[in-house]
């Protein structure tokens, strides 16, 4: 049986794979003495030539690419399963990581978190109450004399919410917050309990991309790293979103998946708000076609472990 590769050094040009699977391999490969770096999560030169050795050491085709022969030889577990991949792909455009908090700079108020949980649509506040529920002292350690106003923010109306964004929200494009805040949630998202239910947190939306590929009979990887994605940044397909997808179905009789996958993109693209439509299409033609530009760097699916083959 051929192997599939999963993950591999991108092409020259292109957006370095990168998230948390090639950091947990990059731990285990500095274990073995093998990777004399750090564990950044990016998959470089570096990464690649330890791979290599551990290949040639364990009579395996010495690629530096790793397949699912690799990556079980490695980390004596299975290869990472496709909501892995899904997520480790949105993750990267999110760009926020476990860790990294984000200002109002979309009217979403604050962003953090795997995915970019947000305060406008109550995401954070529920990963954030759950945490505190679930581990106090982690909450408590992380926020310190800053606990009590995160949570009477947390519990507050939508436009008070908006206000304390803005409120600590730096410059003419918001993204960034002020220093003692960024590093409270830093130190919160450092925290293994933490990222486990930011991780758990996920499955929602994986339930809201499972409804949407089947909504529409959409198969393959890239059919629910795409849903998957709109589940994300778009909150999934919306009755309106729908409608329009059918119509366009039905008009156009897409051919392939990948027809199939454009349609749906451009539609949630166009139904997004006026100066972040381009932007989402991007995104979500990049995954579409599997390949393309998002927030200014080239990606090539494939190399980030999904393509368009049977999900599984």
């Amino acid at each position: 049986m051929a192997t599939r590769v999963f993950f591999q050094r991108a092409p020259s040009g292109f957006r370095t794979v990168q998230g948390e699977l090639i950091k947990k391999m990059q731990k285990v490969l500095i274990a073995k003495d093998l990777l004399h770096d750090t564990d950044d999560g990016i998959f470089g030169g570096n990464t690649e030539r330890a791979v290599q050795i551990f290949q040639e050491q364990n009579q395996l085709a010495p690629t530096g690419k790793v397949d699912d022969q690799t990556w079980q030889a490695l980390m004596s577990s299975p290869a990472p399963d496709l909501k892995q991949r899904c997520l480790q792909l949105t993750a990267d455009f999110e760009g926020t990581g476990f860790t990294k908090a984000v200002g109002n700079f979309d009217g979403a108020g604050i962003t953090w978190g795997i995915i970019g949980f947000t305060l406008s649509n109550g995401e954070l506040g529920a990963v954030l109450t759950e945490i505190r529920s679930t581990h106090p002292a982690v909450f408590s350690a992380a926020f310190g004399e800053l606990e009590a106003r995160i949570v009477e923010v947390i519990h507050s109306s939508h436009s008070e919410q908006i206000h304390f964004a803005n409120s600590i929200s730096l410059g003419s494009s918001k993204m960034r917050i002020l220093d003692v805040w960024a590093k409270a949630f830093e130190k919160l998202g450092s925290d293994p309990s933490a990222q486990e239910i930011q991780l758990q947190r996920t499955e929602k939306f994986f339930q809201i991309a499972e409804r949407d590929r089947q909504l529409f009979d959409v198969q393959n990887e890239l059919g629910l790293a795409l849903c998957f994605d709109i589940a994300v940044q778009n909150g999934g397909i919306d009755s309106t979103e729908r409608a329009r997808i059918r119509a366009k179905i039905n008009q156009n009789h897409p051919a392939t998946q990948q027809d199939l996958r454009i349609i749906i993109a451009n539609v949630v693209a166009e139904n997004s708000r006026p100066r972040f439509i381009e932007d989402v299409r991007r995104r979500k033609l990049t995954i579409a076609t599997a390949q393309g530009t998002v927030h200014g760097s080239r990606f090539a699916v494939k190399t980030w472990g999904l393509d368009d083959l049977p999900a599984s």
